[in-house]
C-alpha cells in the first residue's frame, strides 16, 4: 500500500510491503502524477530544446542526486521534487525522476527489474530504446560517495543512440 511517510516530507512515499508489482506500479503512479508539474515540465521542455532529450534528462538526474540506499527496510519512493530537495536518491527514486521526466517529454520508456529475491526488488532503472539509463551504476554503494568525487554518469550508449528529435 502506498502512503504518505509522516516521518520524512509530505511529498514522499513509504511502501510497507514492497514487493515488484507494488514498486512499479506505484513509481508509475507518481511519475504520471509529477509529469504535468511545472518543474519537471520546465527540465522536460530544455530537454526537448536540445539534440538529446534522453541524455539531458539522464545528466539531469545524475547531476541532481547522489547515490543513497534507504534508511529502513521499508521503500521509500521520493517524489520528483523530493529528490531534487534532498538531492540523494536510490534506484526507485531516480527511476520514478526519471520517468516523470520523459514522461512529460513524451519519450516512450520501460523500467527493467535488474536484480529479484523471490518477489522482492532489488534493483530497477530505465530503458530508452533498448538501452540502459541507469545512474546507480558507478556511484559507491555505501553511500560514501557525494558530487565531487563520483565518476560522472556512465551511459551505455546513451550519448550517441537517442535522438527523437
Amino acid at each position: 500500500m502506498l502512503t504518505k511517510d509522516k516521518r520524512m516530507s509530505k511529498r514522499s512515499f513509504l511502501l510497507k510491503i514492497y514487493n515488484i508489482d507494488e514498486v512499479v506500479h506505484s513509481i508509475q503512479e507518481i511519475a504520471r502524477e509529477f509529469s504535468t508539474h511545472p518543474v519537471i515540465l520546465d527540465i522536460a521542455i530544455a530537454a526537448l530544446n536540445t539534440t538529446n532529450p534522453a541524455l539531458y534528462i539522464y545528466e539531469y538526474a545524475y547531476n541532481s542526486a547522489v547515490f543513497r540506499t534507504d534508511l529502513t527496510d521499508d521503500q521509500n519512493i521520493r517524489t520528483p521534487l523530493r529528490l531534487l530537495k534532498d538531492q540523494e536518491a536510490n534506484c526507485v527514486d531516480y527511476t520514478c525522476f526519471i520517468s516523470a521526466c520523459l514522461t512529460a517529454a513524451n519519450i516512450p520508456h520501460k523500467y527493467r527489474v535488474a536484480a529479484v529475491n523471490d518477489k522482492y526488488l532489488n534493483h530497477i532503472y530505465i530503458i530508452i530504446n533498448n538501452l540502459a539509463a541507469d545512474p546507480v551504476i558507478g556511484q559507491a554503494q555505501d553511500g560514501s560517495d557525494n558530487f565531487e568525487n563520483r565518476p560522472g554518469p556512465i551511459f551505455y550508449g546513451l550519448e550517441n543512440k537517442f535522438n527523437f528529435k
